[in-house]
Protein backbone atom coordinates (compact mmCIF):
# COMPACT_ATOMS: atom_id res chain seq x y z
CA UNK A 1 0.00 0.00 0.00
CA UNK A 2 1.46 3.38 -1.22
CA UNK A 3 0.18 6.57 0.22
CA UNK A 4 0.52 9.26 -2.01
CA UNK A 5 -1.46 13.02 -2.17
CA UNK A 6 -4.01 13.95 0.19
CA UNK A 7 -7.57 12.57 0.70
CA UNK A 8 -10.40 15.50 1.04
CA UNK A 9 -10.87 16.52 4.73
CA UNK A 10 -15.28 15.53 3.90
CA UNK A 11 -15.74 12.66 1.81
CA UNK A 12 -19.17 13.07 0.11
CA UNK A 13 -18.75 10.10 -1.89
CA UNK A 14 -17.51 7.29 -4.37
CA UNK A 15 -17.15 6.78 -7.72
CA UNK A 16 -16.30 3.66 -9.18
CA UNK A 17 -14.78 2.45 -12.48
CA UNK A 18 -16.06 -0.89 -13.84
CA UNK A 19 -13.81 -2.73 -16.38
CA UNK A 20 -10.64 -3.82 -14.66
CA UNK A 21 -11.58 -2.12 -11.45
CA UNK A 22 -14.85 -4.00 -10.38
CA UNK A 23 -15.19 -6.69 -13.09
CA UNK A 24 -12.17 -8.79 -14.16
CA UNK A 25 -12.76 -8.07 -17.59
CA UNK A 26 -9.92 -6.45 -19.08
CA UNK A 27 -7.63 -9.42 -19.59
CA UNK A 28 -11.19 -10.92 -21.46
CA UNK A 29 -11.00 -7.60 -23.94
CA UNK A 30 -7.04 -8.22 -24.46
CA UNK A 31 -7.36 -11.72 -25.63
CA UNK A 32 -10.17 -10.74 -27.60
CA UNK A 33 -8.32 -7.94 -29.56
CA UNK A 34 -5.39 -9.79 -30.01
CA UNK A 35 -6.84 -12.95 -31.36
CA UNK A 36 -8.73 -10.19 -33.52
CA UNK A 37 -5.66 -8.26 -34.63
CA UNK A 38 -4.13 -11.40 -35.26
CA UNK A 39 -6.57 -13.12 -37.74
CA UNK A 40 -6.35 -9.75 -39.72
CA UNK A 41 -2.89 -10.02 -40.34
CA UNK A 42 -1.53 -7.75 -37.15
CA UNK A 43 -0.21 -10.44 -34.86
CA UNK A 44 2.47 -8.69 -32.65
CA UNK A 45 0.01 -5.86 -31.08
CA UNK A 46 0.87 -6.42 -27.35
CA UNK A 47 1.35 -2.45 -27.04
CA UNK A 48 -1.18 -1.53 -28.79
CA UNK A 49 -3.56 -3.38 -26.60
CA UNK A 50 -1.71 -1.40 -23.50
CA UNK A 51 -1.83 1.84 -25.03
CA UNK A 52 -5.81 0.73 -25.11
CA UNK A 53 -6.88 0.43 -21.80
CA UNK A 54 -9.41 2.56 -20.16
CA UNK A 55 -10.37 3.81 -23.45
CA UNK A 56 -13.78 3.99 -24.89
CA UNK A 57 -14.75 1.64 -27.87
CA UNK A 58 -14.73 5.38 -29.79
CA UNK A 59 -11.24 5.83 -28.72
CA UNK A 60 -9.78 2.63 -29.26
CA UNK A 61 -10.79 2.48 -32.91
CA UNK A 62 -9.48 5.99 -33.62
CA UNK A 63 -6.29 4.19 -31.96
CA UNK A 64 -6.66 1.31 -34.55
CA UNK A 65 -6.95 3.53 -37.59
CA UNK A 66 -3.88 5.79 -36.22
CA UNK A 67 -1.77 2.84 -35.51
CA UNK A 68 -2.37 0.86 -38.22
CA UNK A 69 -3.95 2.87 -40.95
CA UNK A 70 -6.33 3.57 -43.63
CA UNK A 71 -6.66 0.54 -45.18
CA UNK A 72 -7.20 -1.48 -41.71
CA UNK A 73 -10.75 -3.17 -41.66
CA UNK A 74 -12.57 -1.57 -38.60
CA UNK A 75 -16.09 -3.00 -39.36
CA UNK A 76 -14.68 -6.66 -39.77
CA UNK A 77 -12.41 -6.04 -36.70
CA UNK A 78 -15.90 -4.94 -35.34
CA UNK A 79 -17.72 -7.92 -35.95
CA UNK A 80 -14.83 -10.37 -34.97
CA UNK A 81 -14.20 -8.94 -32.01
CA UNK A 82 -17.94 -8.92 -30.42
CA UNK A 83 -18.14 -12.46 -31.65
CA UNK A 84 -15.35 -13.32 -29.74
CA UNK A 85 -16.33 -11.14 -26.79
CA UNK A 86 -19.80 -12.64 -26.36
CA UNK A 87 -18.48 -15.95 -26.21
CA UNK A 88 -16.44 -15.46 -23.53
CA UNK A 89 -18.91 -13.37 -21.33
CA UNK A 90 -21.51 -16.42 -22.20
CA UNK A 91 -18.99 -17.98 -19.74
CA UNK A 92 -19.67 -15.62 -17.01
CA UNK A 93 -18.07 -12.71 -15.61
CA UNK A 94 -15.86 -12.76 -12.32
CA UNK A 95 -15.15 -9.99 -9.91
CA UNK A 96 -12.23 -8.33 -8.59
CA UNK A 97 -10.56 -9.39 -5.78
CA UNK A 98 -12.32 -7.74 -3.21
CA UNK A 99 -15.42 -5.90 -5.16
CA UNK A 100 -18.56 -7.36 -3.61
CA UNK A 101 -16.77 -6.48 0.06
CA UNK A 102 -16.48 -3.13 -1.23
CA UNK A 103 -19.78 -2.76 -3.07
CA UNK A 104 -21.53 -4.36 0.29
CA UNK A 105 -19.65 -1.64 2.28
CA UNK A 106 -20.64 1.03 0.48
CA UNK A 107 -24.62 0.06 -0.01
CA UNK A 108 -24.91 -0.49 4.10
CA UNK A 109 -23.61 2.61 4.46
CA UNK A 110 -25.10 5.91 3.56
CA UNK A 111 -22.54 7.00 1.03
CA UNK A 112 -23.98 8.37 -2.14
CA UNK A 113 -21.84 5.92 -4.98
CA UNK A 114 -21.92 5.38 -8.72
CA UNK A 115 -20.36 4.36 -11.80
CA UNK A 116 -18.52 6.12 -14.12
CA UNK A 117 -17.41 3.91 -17.58
CA UNK A 118 -15.80 4.00 -20.40
CA UNK A 119 -17.83 1.26 -21.48
CA UNK A 120 -21.00 1.70 -23.41
CA UNK A 121 -24.49 1.84 -22.11
CA UNK A 122 -25.81 -1.20 -23.28
CA UNK A 123 -21.92 -3.41 -22.41
CA UNK A 124 -22.23 -1.81 -18.77
CA UNK A 125 -25.72 -3.10 -18.07
CA UNK A 126 -25.26 -6.14 -19.70
CA UNK A 127 -21.89 -7.35 -17.80
CA UNK A 128 -23.01 -5.79 -14.30
CA UNK A 129 -25.99 -7.96 -14.78
CA UNK A 130 -24.05 -10.67 -15.43
CA UNK A 131 -21.71 -10.33 -12.62
CA UNK A 132 -24.78 -10.44 -10.45
CA UNK A 133 -23.89 -6.71 -9.50
CA UNK A 134 -26.21 -4.42 -11.23
CA UNK A 135 -29.16 -4.02 -8.52
CA UNK A 136 -26.35 -2.24 -5.90
CA UNK A 137 -25.96 1.04 -8.39
CA UNK A 138 -28.60 3.48 -8.81
CA UNK A 139 -26.33 5.85 -10.68
CA UNK A 140 -24.19 4.54 -13.66
CA UNK A 141 -22.79 6.67 -16.03
CA UNK A 142 -21.63 5.71 -19.36
CA UNK A 143 -19.17 6.95 -22.56
CA UNK A 144 -23.05 7.36 -23.93
CA UNK A 145 -23.76 9.75 -21.67
CA UNK A 146 -21.04 12.23 -21.72
CA UNK A 147 -19.29 14.52 -24.63
CA UNK A 148 -15.82 12.79 -24.09
CA UNK A 149 -15.01 9.77 -22.08
CA UNK A 150 -11.74 9.04 -20.42
CA UNK A 151 -9.12 10.69 -20.25
CA UNK A 152 -11.54 13.41 -20.49
CA UNK A 153 -12.81 14.41 -17.23
CA UNK A 154 -16.50 14.14 -18.22
CA UNK A 155 -17.78 11.08 -17.00
CA UNK A 156 -16.79 12.12 -13.68
CA UNK A 157 -17.79 15.58 -13.54
CA UNK A 158 -20.86 13.63 -14.81
CA UNK A 159 -21.20 11.46 -11.79
CA UNK A 160 -20.88 14.13 -9.23
CA UNK A 161 -23.50 16.13 -10.85
CA UNK A 162 -26.04 13.14 -10.82
CA UNK A 163 -25.12 12.52 -7.30
CA UNK A 164 -25.48 16.43 -6.44
CA UNK A 165 -22.09 16.58 -4.74
CA UNK A 166 -18.98 18.41 -5.69
CA UNK A 167 -16.23 16.73 -7.36
CA UNK A 168 -13.31 17.79 -4.79
CA UNK A 169 -15.38 15.89 -2.36
CA UNK A 170 -15.42 12.85 -3.93
CA UNK A 171 -13.08 9.35 -4.31
CA UNK A 172 -12.25 7.54 -7.57
CA UNK A 173 -11.78 4.14 -7.60
CA UNK A 174 -9.45 2.92 -10.60
CA UNK A 175 -6.95 0.97 -12.51
CA UNK A 176 -5.66 2.47 -15.46
CA UNK A 177 -3.85 5.83 -16.63
CA UNK A 178 -6.37 7.19 -18.65
CA UNK A 179 -9.10 6.50 -15.72
CA UNK A 180 -6.67 8.14 -13.13
CA UNK A 181 -5.73 11.23 -15.53
CA UNK A 182 -9.64 11.41 -15.75
CA UNK A 183 -10.47 11.29 -12.33
CA UNK A 184 -7.84 13.91 -11.55
CA UNK A 185 -8.82 16.55 -14.10
CA UNK A 186 -12.06 15.81 -12.78
CA UNK A 187 -10.65 17.63 -9.39
CA UNK A 188 -11.35 14.04 -7.30
CA UNK A 189 -8.78 11.59 -5.18
CA UNK A 190 -8.60 8.82 -6.43
CA UNK A 191 -7.39 5.27 -5.49
CA UNK A 192 -5.07 3.23 -8.18
CA UNK A 193 -5.67 -0.61 -8.00
CA UNK A 194 -3.43 -1.55 -11.17
CA UNK A 195 -4.80 -4.35 -13.32
CA UNK A 196 -2.96 -5.80 -16.44
CA UNK A 197 -0.63 -2.56 -17.24
CA UNK A 198 0.74 -0.51 -13.72
CA UNK A 199 0.76 2.58 -14.62
CA UNK A 200 3.87 5.04 -14.74
CA UNK A 201 5.22 7.07 -11.84
CA UNK A 202 3.76 10.40 -12.92
CA UNK A 203 0.56 8.52 -13.14
CA UNK A 204 0.58 6.68 -9.73
CA UNK A 205 1.34 10.74 -8.16
CA UNK A 206 -1.93 11.97 -9.14
CA UNK A 207 -3.19 9.01 -6.75
CA UNK A 208 -4.08 9.52 -2.91
CA UNK A 209 -2.92 5.45 -3.21
CA UNK A 210 -1.46 2.87 -4.67
CA UNK A 211 -3.04 -0.55 -3.77
CA UNK A 212 -2.74 -4.05 -4.35
CA UNK A 213 -6.50 -4.68 -4.30
CA UNK A 214 -10.05 -3.62 -3.55
CA UNK A 215 -10.30 -5.21 -0.14
CA UNK A 216 -6.98 -2.56 1.11
CA UNK A 217 -8.69 0.16 -0.87
CA UNK A 218 -11.49 -0.50 1.37
CA UNK A 219 -9.30 -0.39 4.63
CA UNK A 220 -8.53 2.97 3.63
CA UNK A 221 -11.90 4.29 2.98
CA UNK A 222 -13.19 2.78 6.10
CA UNK A 223 -10.34 4.92 7.76
CA UNK A 224 -11.80 8.29 6.12
CA UNK A 225 -15.15 7.70 5.87
CA UNK A 226 -17.35 7.11 9.42
CA UNK A 227 -20.57 5.53 7.49
CA UNK A 228 -18.03 3.59 6.30
CA UNK A 229 -16.63 2.22 9.03
CA UNK A 230 -20.14 1.88 10.78
CA UNK A 231 -21.73 -0.20 8.32
CA UNK A 232 -18.85 -3.03 8.69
Amino acid sequence: MNQLNRTPQSVAAVILDLDGTLLDTERMYKACTLETLAHLGWPDSQDAIRAMVGLSSKKCDAFLMATFGPQFPLDVYHSEFERRRADRVRQGIPVKRGAQSLIKALHESDLPFAIATSSSRVGAEHHLTQAGLRDFFETVVTSDDVKDAKPSPDLYLEAAQRLGVEPTECIAVEDSGHGVMAAHAAGMATILVPDMVTPDAQVQALCVLVCEDLNEALVFLETHISSLRESV
